[in-house]
This record gives structure tokens, C-alpha cells and sequence, in this order.
């Protein structure tokens, strides 16, 4: 064989390639108008995105997201036609999703089969009854789609079954919509023991080959998380080797994605080709807009190494279907000669790219982020991807970013923290209590740089921590892909290194893919079925994440639609404020505002009135601090609870050490009493917050139909727990003893005790009893 020396100068010396990276989306900042500040006024700005509750602070999900045995299975979307045969219920299954050892024997037990189980050829789907179109299902499919396509060579036997578990891991780590898989060799009651498996993410859609079963067979596996998956419709063209899907997408537009997993020898590629061409040109059924799969041919020679090119029979007939759908090879439109292949040939080392993705004409505009990337199941196929986006979606921007827990727990950046911190006094010290915001030096705004600061820091510092196996593994794929595309080298040496590469390649992604796994299975083991935060929401239903499309403008005859990200900022802004201003009176004299109070008759006592009028203190603040529950969604300045209270508890060690201590509750202190002194100063941004509206009931384009949660900085919220503390002192003297609900020291049982009371004895009186109470007898 080729002996190649000096494998490492060889890579050393390829070029590097671009790193991209996504971006979360960002919903649109509005204003809701000027506001002078007063003793503890605000400027309320809000932000329009509605979103998942829980989206924001993500939590593991169980290994194979297995609510529990006590938890039935959902209904599937699948209606079988008559004839076709249920599956038995799946094997019980232990904690971590793999079905249990039966007794006396360590063999794993494969997924229930029925041999001569019929296949369905048109699959329907059942349609909810909540809401009706054109709003189908319960979740709206996200602007941007991603799908992808894979063969697994076999997952039906008992030593294939194992791969489903990474199945299920790779569309939540890739955050797949669809994923078509190629060579399932699945049965219909397979399928059954996977729903049963994997009920809160796969959907699986089976086709098989009723002459051959374990031959062949496309599945397309469906995100529930990600797509309205109960309004998917399914439709088997070619059974065991073409399958339509037509899913959902957003603003009420549809896609239809064809799954093909061609024959291999050149007549029978050929002819699948030709038949398809003429089912969809018969009008028999709906012409795709994606079609995607192991297509068993190329159609150049650039797409095989060593180069050569196709029989022409099967490169024409492909050719010829492309024509009449209007279909475009996205890779290769972005890549237009660049070399990369998605199968090997384990023994001859012959590559070729015969997994690929083409999309209609007028699609390809919206399709970006084209991939081909390994996977950690056991196949000599790589995965290909592609993102496509709805033109007709409202505008999404970049999102929000927060500090993540991890960053937290960093040494160099808590004292980074610090430095930073004892900065700040020094700059809080040299300014007055008296002095207003307004001549310039301004204690809000040394805050917010402040946090600016911390924040610029820490995001600079996670990207410069990147792993050291995510940076050599990101190497590798450049220099595969260097290789790959060497004019220099010799075809058999260029193999040779290809192969050294992938080898370690694979072997670190098998290492990042089972740490993943590891990391999933330690958490469920330390919080699985405990009162926790986490097991609650690994067994809670999904909450729809939905985009608003369009809202309704104006009134009566004059109304109308916008499909504008700003203009429904705007409108949902408007609404808002109106609710807020409905029946206030304005330019009320002070004189007009004592009279109204006169009539009041419950006073503070001197002793409250005294009390309020303080400022703030430390322990206040602390105390306020530490009330604040961890885990929950940071403000717009992306700063959560945690942070403050790491720094109160570093403060005290250092303290305790005579060390230079920076005191985060005396700062926060100072600013709160400048707010309650001076009013918000208009650039700190202090009091705005992310409005995410929750969509309730009734027509989707009304924003009245919406409810909203405002998710506000944690430093808002901090001081607005301090004074509601002291507020509920003096509150209960004013409010009357019949009012329990929602008052400290007061239950709501008090009243509903006293009403039971009431109508048991009500109940239980006697004629001489009512007589003597003085009241009237009625029979």
C-alpha cells in the first residue's frame, strides 16, 4: 500500500476555512413613550417576541424522552387504512429508554416485528379540534425549517436498534424539523414501540416494502417539538422508496418534501426516475418542493473521487424529473467546485456525494446553511442539511443574549467581576447623594456601564474558551475538506489522508456525541423523579411556540392587516399604552388631587408614614436579593439572579479575609435611592423589558387576544421586591379585614371556612332556632 510521511506537516499547511455561526432571533424594541421621571417614576420600553415560556432558560431533556411509564401514549397522526394491522405495545423499557434484559439472559430485546404486517400507502392525519385552520395543530412551524437526510443502514433488528437512541439525540441537538431516513427496515408495530419510546419529539412516518420488509423502507421523522406535526399528511408514492410529506409552516403556508431512496443498479434508477416523473406530471399527486435523499447516482464526475462519470440512462432520467419540477442542487449552487462526498466505500476508499438535497427555483433563495457532516450513527453515509427560511415570515432579528450558568463558575471571570466592581465605588464615592443625574455625572449610568463592561468581558471570554476538542475537531473538517480539494496530491494518497483525517475526526465526534449522552443520563439519575425544577419540566406538555404572522390595524370599515415586524411593534404598543391611559384624567390641579383624597378615610400611622419615607438600606436590598429565585429568565441586560448573589457571597469571603472586597449589595443600594431621589435616568434602560404576548383565545391577528408577560432585568426587579416588602408594613391598616386574598398574614381559607360554617349551619337549624335568632321561619 501508499505509505504517506509526514502526515502532520501535510495538514499543517492546508488553509483554513470561514466559521460561521447563527444567531438566535431577536424581536423588534419599542417604546411606550417619554415619561418625566418622578420620586419612583419609569420609562417603560418593551419588547415585542412571542415565545415558549421556558425557551429562554433551557433545561436537559430526558435520555429518550420518556415522560414515564404511568404516561400514555399520545395519539399518533397516522391513520392506517383498513386492512393494514396495529403493532403489539412496545417492551417495558427501564429509566433510560432502552427496553429491559429479559430474565436469565443479557441478549437486548429487539423491537416487536410482524412479518406479514401490512404497509399503509396513504397515511391521513388527524386533525385537532381546538383551533381551527387556518391556524392547524397546536404548534406553528418555525420560520426556518431545518431538514435533513440520512441513511442509517438498518434500525429494525436487534442490532441496529440501538440507533434510534441517536436519532432521537440528533434532532435535538441539530434541532431538526424533518429528517428522512433511508434503509429503516421498520414495521408498522416498530414504529408503534418507538412513538412509545420517544412520544414528546419523533413522529415517525414508515414506509416499507410490503414484498420485502427488511429491505429497503424510508422514514420521515417528524420534530414534534419544532412543527405542528398532528397536520402532517403523508402520502406513499413508491412503497419502500418514495414518500410525500406535506408539513405545515408558518403563516399558513405549506412544504412538501419528497423522500427518495433510489435503486441502486442503473436500469431500475432510471425507471424509479421516469415513474416518478409521470405521477407527478399526471397530476396523480402534488408536485414536491424539496426532494432529498440517497439518490445512488451523481450527475457529475466532480461528485465521485475517483472522478468519472454516471451511465447516462439513470444522469438523464434524474435529469429530466428536475426539469419538469423545477428542482435545483442547492449544495452545489453554493459550492461550485468545491469537493465533498456524503458516502464512502469502505473497501475500495471510493467517495461519492449520492445524498443530496434539491429544492424548487424559486425555494433556493431562502435555503442557506448547506452541509454534509458526520453523524455518530453507525453508517458509511453522512448526513446532509439544509435551513430554509419563509419568505413570507416577519422579520426576525438576532435575539437577546444572557450569561450562561457556566460562565458563573469561572475563576478569571469572577475576578474579572471584581476588578471591574472596585472601580465602580471608587467612581460611586466621588459623586454626592444629592447630586442629580441631571449635571452630568450620573450613579445610574456608572451602573449600567458597569454591567456593559462585565458583560462585554464575559462574552469575550467564552468565545476565547472554546473548547480544545471543539477547536481541533473544527481543524480536522478544514482539513479534510483541503484535501479533498488538493489538485496536487495523487488520487490514492489523497484517499489515504482523507481517511486518516475523518478516522480522528469521527473518533473526537463519538467522544463530544457520548459526553452528551453521559452529561443527559448523570442529570436524570441526580434529578430524575425529585420535587425539582428540572423533573417537572422533563414530564410537563409542550407550550406552543408560535410567531405572530399579522396583526389587525384600525377599526370598523378601516380595518386592515399588517404583516410588518415594526408596525405590529408599533400597534401592540399602542394597545398597551391605551390600556394603561383609559380613564386617567388629565392636567389635574394638586388641589383637584387633595379633595379626591379627603374622602378617604383610612390613614397611615405616624409610625408607617415614618418608615416609607426611609431610603433603602443594605439589608434591605440583601434581604431582596436573596428572595429572588434562581433559575428564572434574565432582562433585556442578559445579567441573571445568580450573578449578584455569587458576588454578595465572594464579597463576604473576601471580607472576612481582609481582602479588597467588592460590595455589590452597597452599590446596588446607591443606585436604587439615586432612582427613588432623582427618577430613572432616561439612558440606563433601567426599567425596559422583553413583552413576550401569549396568545389566549379568538382571532390570532388581534393583539387584544393576547396576553402579555414582560420579562424585566433582575436589578428591576430586586428593587421592586425591597419596596413591596416595605409596602406590605403599612399596607394591611389600610385595607380591610374582609379582603384576605392576596394579603401577608391573611388567608383566603379564613373566608371560605367562615362560608362553610354558615351553610352547615344553615343546614342543620331547627324551626325554634330561626325564631330565636329573630328571623322568619320559611318551610
Amino acid at each position: 500500500g501508499l505509505k504517506v510521511n509526514n502526515l502532520k506537516a501535510l495538514t499543517s499547511t492546508l488553509k483554513p476555512t470561514a466559521n460561521y455561526t447563527n444567531h438566535t432571533p431577536q424581536p423588534t424594541v419599542i417604546n411606550t413613550g417619554d415619561v418625566a421621571p418622578t420620586s419612583r417614576g419609569a420609562n417603560d420600553e418593551l419588547v415585542i417576541s412571542r415565545t415558549r415560556g421556558t425557551e429562554i432558560s433551557p433545561v436537559g431533556g430526558y435520555p429518550d424522552d420518556r415522560p414515564g411509564p404511568s404516561r400514555n401514549r399520545p395519539q399518533g397522526a397516522e391513520i392506517r387504512e383498513p386492512g393494514s394491522r396495529s403493532g403489539a405495545p412496545g417492551e417495558p423499557t427501564g429509566e433510560l429508554g432502552a427496553p429491559l434484559e429479559q430474565p436469565g439472559t443479557n441478549v437486548p430485546t429487539p423491537l416487536p416485528s410482524q412479518a406479514n404486517a401490512n404497509p399503509a400507502y396513504r397515511v391521513g392525519a388527524v386533525r385537532p379540534t381546538q383551533r381551527p385552520p387556518p391556524h392547524p395543530g397546536v404548534k406553528t412551524t418555525r420560520a426556518v425549517l431545518k431538514i435533513a437526510s440520512l441513511n442509517i443502514r438498518g434500525g429494525g433488528s436487534a442490532t441496529t436498534r440501538h440507533k434510534w437512541q441517536h436519532v432521537n439525540q440528533l434532532l435535538r441537538q441539530e434541532k431538526l424539523g424533518l429528517l428522512a431516513i433511508h434503509e429503516a427496515h421498520l414495521k408498522d408495530e416498530d414504529i408503534d414501540a418507538l412513538h412509545q419510546q420517544f412520544p414528546t419529539r419523533l413522529h415517525i412516518i414508515n414506509n416499507t416494502d410490503p414484498e420485502n420488509p427488511t429491505s429497503k423502507g424510508v422514514a420521515v421523522i417528524i420534530n414534534k417539538s419544532l412543527t405542528a406535526w398532528k397536520d402532517v399528511q403523508y402520502t406513499c408514492i413508491t412503497p419502500g422508496r418514495a414518500s410525500l410529506v406535506k408539513i405545515p409552516w408558518t403563516g399558513g403556508a405549506h412544504l412538501r418534501v419528497l423522500a427518495v431512496y433510489a435503486p441502486n443498479d442503473t436500469a431500475s434508477n432510471a425507471a424509479f426516475w421516469d415513474s416518478l416523473r409521470d405521477d407527478f406530471d399526471s397530476g396523480r399527486h402534488p408536485r414536491p418542493d424539496i426532494v432529498l435523499g440517497d439518490f445512488n447516482m451523481v450527475e457529475e464526475a466532480i461528485d465521485r473521487l475517483p472522478a468519472h462519470r454516471d451511465a447516462p440512462l439513470a444522469v438523464q432520467a434524474l435529469a429530466k424529473l428536475k426539469e419538469s419540477l423545477n428542482l435545483r442542487d442547492g449544495w452545489r449552487e453554493d459550492n461550485p467546485e468545491e469537493l465533498a462526498y456524503s458516502y464512502l466505500q469502505t473497501y475500495t476508499k471510493s467517495r461519492s456525494r449520492i445524498d443530496r438535497i434539491y429544492v424548487k427555483d424559486n425555494l433556493l433563495r431562502g435555503c442557506r446553511n448547506w452541509t454534509i457532516k458526520p453523524t455518530n450513527i453507525k453508517t458509511d453515509h453522512q448526513m446532509v442539511t439544509v435551513e430554509c427560511a419563509n419568505a413570507k415570515a416577519p422579520y426576525i432579528g438576532k435575539g437577546r443574549w444572557s450569561i450562561p450558568p457556566r460562565a458563573l463558575e469561572d475563576r478569571k471571570i469572577k475576578k474579572m467581576i471584581k476588578e471591574c466592581g472596585l472601580k465602580l465605588q471608587d467612581e460611586l464615592d466621588s459623586i454626592p447623594e444629592d447630586e442629580s443625574w441631571e449635571t452630568g455625572r450620573s450613579v445610574q449610568r456608572l451602573f449600567k456601564n458597569f454591567k456593559d463592561e462585565i458583560t462585554k468581558k464575559i462574552r469575550t471570554k467564552m468565545k476565547e474558551d472554546t473548547p480544545k476538542l471543539e477547536a481541533r475537531l473544527e481543524k480536522l473538517k478544514n482539513d479534510i475538506r483541503d484535501v479533498l480539494n488538493n489538485e496536487n496530491l495523487p488520487i490514492e494518497e489523497k484517499q489515504l489522508v482523507a481517511e486518516a483525517l475523518e478516522a480522528e475526526r469521527d473518533n473526537i465526534e463519538a467522544k463530544r456525541h457520548q459526553k452528551i449522552r453521559d452529561s443527559v443520563s448523570d442529570r436524570f439519575w441526580l434529578q430524575g423523579e425529585t420535587l425539582s425544577k428540572y423533573w417537572i419540566n422533563l414530564n410537563k406538555s409542550k407550550t406552543p411556540r408560535d410567531t405572530i404572522t399579522r396583526l389587525r390595524t384600525g377599526t370598523g370599515v378601516q380595518r386592515a392587516y399588517t404583516t410588518n415586524s415594526k408596525q405590529m411593534a408599533e400597534e401592540a404598543r399602542s394597545y398597551h399604552e391605551s390600556l394603561q391611559m383609559a380613564g386617567l384624567c388629565d392636567n389635574l390641579t394638586e388641589d383637584e388631587t387633595d379633595e379626591v383624597l379627603s374622602h378617604l378615610t383610612p390613614r397611615l400611622s405616624n409610625h408607617h408614614k415614618h418608615r416609607l419615607a426611609e431610603y433603602l438600606d443594605e439589608e434591605e436590598v440583601r434581604q431582596a436579593m436573596k428572595d429572588l429565585p434562581n433559575g428564572k429568565a434574565p432582562g433585556m441586560d442578559g445579567i441573571p439572579n445568580e450573578l449578584w448573589k455569587i458576588l454578595d457571597d465572594k464579597y463576604h469571603m473576601d471580607h472576612k479575609h481582609r481582602n479588597p472586597a467588592f460590595n455589590i449589595v452597597q452599590v446596588l443600594t446607591r443606585v436604587f435611592n439615586d432612582i427613588e431621589r432623582h427618577g430613572i435616568d432616561p439612558d440606563t434602560n433601567f426599567a425596559k423589558g422583553w413583552m413576550c404576548p401569549i396568545y389566549k383565545k379568538g382571532d390570532e391577528a388581534d393583539i387584544a387576544n393576547y396576553r402579555p408577560i414582560t420579562v424585566l432585568n433582575t436589578d428591576y426587579k430586586m428593587m421592586t421586591r425591597a419596596l413591596t416588602t416595605k409596602l406590605s408594613e403599612a399596607v394591611p391598616t389600610l385595607i380591610h379585614p374582609d379582603q384576605a386574598g392576596f394579603m401577608k398574614g391573611r388567608r383566603i381559607e379564613d373566608q371560605t371556612d367562615l362560608a362553610q360554617m354558615l351553610l352547615y349551619q344553615k343546614k342543620h337549624m331547627t324551626r325554634s332556632d330561626m325564631t330565636s335568632y329573630g328571623a322568619r321561619w320559611r318551610p
